[in-house]
Parts: C-alpha cells; sequence; structure tokens
C-alpha cells in the first residue's frame, strides 16, 4: 500500500490495483512472466519477478520494463578501474559502477566465459577463447594458441597467467601474445592467484602449484583429496576454497592448513575487504581471520559463483544470473565486544560537516537479528544512496559524497537514515566544498 492504493502482482504478469481493498482494477503491465514482489520507493513502484523481469510504474497503471541483468550463469568478476565487470556464459559480459545498475557489453563470442582479471590497463576474459578490453566496453578476440578451456586467470609481476584443463598454463605481458608453459601436470587447474611475490594455482584432488615467475611450477602438498576452484591472497594469507566445505590456509603456498567451515556445501569464490574474508558457493561464510568462519544469509537460493570486493561493497554473481551486493556480510565485532554493545540501535556521523566523506557508525545490538537498511535522501527527499547492514555489532560505512551512479552531488544538506530492528534514526549531514 502505497500512494493511496493497493497494488498486488502475481503470475503472468497480472497487476491489480484498488484504493479500498475491495474494489479491484486489472492494468496491462506488458510481460507474461510471474511476479513476486513489489515495493514503493523514490515515487516510484518497482516490480519483480521471473528470469529477472523488473518493472516500474509513477502511479501503479503505467508500467515499464528495464533491463535487468541476466538469467544466465555468471562466472566470474572483478572490480578494478572503478568498476565491476562480470562475465558468463553465451558471451555474456556486464559492467556497473556501484554494483546496482548493470550494462550488458558485446564480446564478440557466444561461447562460455569462466574469469576475468585486470592489468596493465586492460581486463582480460577467459574461456572458449581470450578476450581484452582498455575499458570494460569493446572487447576484442585473441589467440592462445591452445583449443582447451580456460578456467582461471591472475594478473601479477607485470604479466596475466592462465590455468585450465590437463594441466594448461598461459602466460602473456599484454593479454595478446600468450606463450604456454610446463605445469608438469595433466591435472585440471581451476583457479589461480598472484600474492606476497608468487603465483599459486589450484584444481582437481586438491592440487597446488607454486611459481616464482609463472615459467617454473613446483607442486605442493596440499592435505585435501577434494576439488579447489578458487584462491585469493589477502591479509597475508592464502585461502582455497572447494567442494565438501574445503577451506585450506597458507601463509607462504608451501605447508597448507585446513580449516573447519562448518559446511559440506560446495564452496567456489573467496575474496578479501572490510577486514574480513568472504566465501561463496551453496552458503556465505565469513571470517576475520580465515580460521574461524560463520554462515550467514544470502537472501537467495541460488548457487554463488564468484565475489569481489571493491567500491566500499562486496558484489556476489550466480549460475542464474543473480547479483548480490552488499557493504557488509557480517558483524564487524569480537566475541569479546559483543558482551559490551548498548541495548539499542545508534547511528552517529563524524566528521560532520564533511569533505568529502563522512564516516556513518551504526551500533547494532546482539538482540537485533534483522536486516537494516542505511540510506541517505537529498533535500527533496529522493534516495541517493543505500547499504544493507546485517548482524550485530560495530559497523562503519563510509560515503564520498556521491550518488547511486558514481556522480558527485554538490554541497549542501544531506539526511542518513537507518531503518529496521523496529527502529528509525535519522542524522542530518552537511557537506562543505
Amino acid at each position: 500500500y502505497a500512494n493511496n492504493q493497493f497494488v498486488v502482482v502475481s503470475a503472468d504478469g497480472i497487476i491489480l490495483t484498488s484504493p479500498d481493498g475491495v474494489t479491484w482494477t486489472l492494468w496491462p503491465s506488458g510481460t507474461r512472466f510471474s511476479l513476486s514482489g513489489i515495493i514503493y520507493e523514490n515515487n516510484q513502484y518497482l516490480a519483480v519477478g521471473s528470469f529477472g523481469e523488473i518493472l516500474t510504474s509513477p502511479d501503479g497503471v503505467t508500467w515499464t520494463s528495464r533491463i535487468s541483468v541476466t538469467s544466465r550463469q555468471l562466472n566470474g568478476i572483478t572490480y578494478e578501474n572503478n568498476q565491476f565487470v562480470v562475465v558468463g556464459t553465451d558471451g555474456i559480459i556486464l559492467s556497473s559502477q556501484d554494483g546496482v545498475i548493470w550494462t550488458s557489453r558485446t564480446s564478440g563470442t557466444t561461447g562460455n566465459l569462466s574469469g576475468i582479471s585486470y592489468g596493465n590497463n586492460q581486463y582480460v576474459a577467459v574461456g572458449n577463447a581470450i578476450f581484452t578490453s582498455p575499458d570494460g566496453v569493446t572487447w576484442t578476440t585473441r589467440t592462445s594458441g591452445i583449443t582447451t578451456w580456460h578456467n582461471g586467470i591472475t594478473y601479477g609481476n607485470n604479466q596475466f597467467v592462465v590455468v585450465g584443463p590437463v594441466g594448461t598454463i598461459l602466460t602473456s605481458p599484454d593479454g595478446v601474445t600468450w606463450t604456454s608453459r610446463s605445469s608438469g601436470t595433466t591435472t585440471w587447474l581451476n583457479g589461480i592467484c598472484h600474492g606476497n611475490n608468487q603465483y599459486i594455482a589450484v584444481g582437481d584432488y586438491g592440487s597446488i602449484l607454486t611459481s616464482q615467475d609463472g615459467i617454473t611450477w613446483t607442486s605442493r602438498k596440499s592435505g585435501t583429496t577434494e576439488n579447489l576452484y578458487r584462491i585469493f591472497y589477502g591479509n597475508n594469507q592464502y585461502i582455497a576454497v572447494g567442494d565438501g566445505g574445503t577451506i585450506i590456509a597458507s601463509q607462504d603456498g608451501v605447508s597448507w592448513i585446513s580449516r573447519i567451515s562448518g559446511t559440506t556445501s560446495y564452496l567456489r569464490g573467496i575474496t578479501y575487504g572490510n577486514n574480513q574474508y568472504v566465501v561463496v558457493g551453496d552458503t556465505i561464510l565469513t571470517s576475520p581471520d580465515g580460521v574461524s568462519w560463520t554462515s550467514i544469509a544470502s537472501g537467495t537460493k541460488d548457487f554463488l559463483y564468484n565475489i569481489a570486493y571493491g567500491n566500499n561493497q562486496f558484489v556476489a554473481v550466480s549460475i542464474y544470473g543473480t547479483i548480490l551486493s552488499c557493504i557488509y556480510v557480517g558483524p564487524n565485532t569480537t566475541e569479546k565486544d559483543s558482551n559490551n554493545l548498548p541495548t539499542e540501535i545508534t547511528l552517529t556521523a563524524s566528521p560532520n560537516p564533511f569533505n568529502p566523506t563522512v564516516n556513518l557508525k551504526v551500533v547494532v545490538p546482539s538482540s537485533v537479528k534483522n536486516q537494516l537498511t542505511l540510506k541517505i535522501y537529498g533535500v527533496s527527499g529522493k534516495i541517493l544512496k543505500s547499504w544493507t547492514i546485517q548482524g550485530s555489532g560495530y559497523h562503519n560505512v563510509q560515503w564520498n559524497g556521491k550518488d547511486a551512479n558514481g556522480n558527485s552531488l554538490p554541497a549542501g544538506m544531506y539526511l542518513a537514515k537507518l531503518h529496521g530492528g523496529g527502529t528509525v534514526l535519522q542524522s542530518k549531514l552537511l557537506m562543505v566544498k
């Protein structure tokens, strides 16, 4: 109910409105897809449904279909050069500056894309072939010299390194000219990262290979026989994830320790940001140290295939085209701190006035289990930016004075408003320039 009327959505694109809940009028939605949810925000209704369908209406009568993300499987994601870039099946490539508004790009292929990296002022996507782009918009097909699949890619030490089936390893200084390297294995290699001056590749049956230069590779014992799919270097350690809830960690890439994940689910993606690791797959796990892991709700039943951190938020992609974004995926509070949390939700801002960044501190008591939403409003009441906050603890949100599209906003008065947990709190913000 909003704007003096009830609006109902249902299967087959049905939309009904009523001023009183008694008399109902059927309106054309322009879609046959099932509609499953509707909200009213920013002076408009927004309905969502199957296959990524999104409809908007200013009055509940006239509806416009909006371009959604996609219903295709999304496999790889990166955040570099101030934007997210996602790749997936059927050659799908999407880009976004804020993780909210996504634009489909022409890749030049209908083949599947499995991974993406950025280095040397260009993006490189891999899959059935190799593709490069200086901006994430215009893409060029490159010849790698092999006909097998390209699974994973990383950039480090002034070169790209790609891994694939039957021990495939390729290197390139520019993403254009590629050289095949001997890995010493015929095992499928699924993921690769660069950190602490070395490359580490992971693959089936717990395979781990390390290299200082991308040319000479050494096999390491991982301590597991589960298939490993992704590896990430952050906070001075490597963490690899795979089947059966497998999480293994190493400070040097040579000696590996198994960590208790608390799940037997398939794990496919990992990243590090905001002082925590986040792992995705059949579930979402978070950890401040890579040792103790906590499962949190994702809000979707879709299998999450990969995750990246950038622009102060986590963005995860799924096999059905779902894209999730969240500035926090877990509490930023230690167990000791949680005993000293206040009994009420609080919101504070500093510095205030600010230029160009203000820190919004949200404290959530342990009794609050609901998800909170923090929104920035302009003087007209328009929502300019929003974040999701999950879990009790101390949460710090930085706002850089830009809207959801990345546009810099003028100096003036703004309002930060926190919704959820039975509470609505607000704080006036003054931006000066």
